[in-house]
């Protein structure tokens, strides 16, 4: 991943990712809120989790992560729960349970719903206008990532498929983005409903044309040779885009979770001590500050006229 390119570059994105590199060798970056949603389609060990761990490498290296939620699911059980399970800005823990997965993307709902009707008493266009007109709420991003969603479907389609299109509908305006993909890549995984559901596409090397048409409208996934090697398909286009897809090591992503552990530790350590000094400040040195001092005072009637003196203690 090419973090010091995308710094040296000036870009200045909200959730940036690193897409990869075409064929003329320039590099790729995109912000996650333009994009809105992404699917991801490609047979075994063409590259599809890889872009998910550069994905979650992305957004830990350049998004403030007072800024930042994930939702990770793991079907398989292998990709991210040996991994990113106590990344401090989890949601959850990774999810590998198709119920508990239903439960937390009803509560995505829920919280779309909220941040939506905010937006519109709001009067402002979208989840970035929102922030900056209130600060201090500190409304984070929230980024829903599903490897190997095949498993829900076949637990329950339906109930998946309703969320998903309940989800994507107007989420990105509210600061909720998802990625989802599989290696299983016929109709009854990529349904209609969920194809529609997300703007952007990615396929990865696939076995047959019909899949690439599938996923990306056109032929060509057939013909591409793994290990990251994509095509892209953005919203309003009409042709996709050849792009090597980035790799990072076990190690990159180690170093960058704990990295991002260590911030996060900091950060609440600072906190502490932030507390521990305002409760001081409260406790002692208002006391020292207004030492109390006697004088004499005018003890007044109910009339309003000047009765006996007596002492009073004031603060300075």
């Amino acid at each position: 991943m090419n973090i010091k390119k995308y710094r040296q570059l000036g870009l200045d994105y909200n959730l940036p990712v690193f897409l990869g590199i075409d064929d003329e060798g320039n590099e790729h970056f995109a912000d996650l809120v333009d994009l809105k949603h992404i699917l991801m389609a490609g047979s075994t060990g063409s590259g599809k989790s890889i872009f998910g761990h550069t994905l979650i490498a992305s957004l830990l290296s350049l998004v403030n992560p007072n800024k930042l939620k994930l939702l990770l699911v793991d079907m398989k059980c292998v990709e991210f729960t040996r991994v990113y399970n106590n990344l401090p800005c989890l949601l959850t823990k990774t999810l590998t349970d198709p119920d508990k997965v239903f439960i937390q993307l009803d509560l995505l709902v829920n919280e779309k719903n909220i941040r939506l009707k905010k937006i519109l008493r709001s009067k402002v266009d979208n989840f970035e206008e929102y922030c900056q007109q209130h600060p201090k709420e500190n409304t984070p991003y929230i980024i829903v990532i599903i490897d190997s969603f095949s498993d829900i479907i076949i637990f329950d389609s339906l109930r998946f498929q309703k969320l998903m299109s309940q989800l994507t509908d107007n989420s990105a305006k509210t600061g909720i983005h998802l990625v989802i993909y599989d290696s299983r890549t016929g109709p009854d995984v990529f349904t209609s409903i969920i194809r529609d559901s997300f703007p952007t596409k990615i396929c990865f090397d696939v076995c047959e044309a019909t899949y690439s048409k599938l996923i990306i409208n056109t032929s060509g996934g057939e013909k591409l040779l793994g290990k990251g090697d994509m095509l892209l398909l953005k919203e309003g286009r009409q042709s996709p885009i050849h792009l090597q897809a980035p790799f990072i090591s076990e190690k990159e992503i180690k170093d960058i979770v704990d990295r991002s552990k260590s911030l996060k530790k900091n950060d609440s350590i600072m906190t502490c001590y932030a507390f521990i000094i305002h409760f001081f400040f409260k406790k002692y040195m208002f006391h020292i500050w207004t030492r109390p001092y006697r004088t004499m005072d005018w003890h007044k009637s109910s009339d309003g006229r000047k009765g006996r003196l007596f002492w009073v203690e004031r603060y300075k």
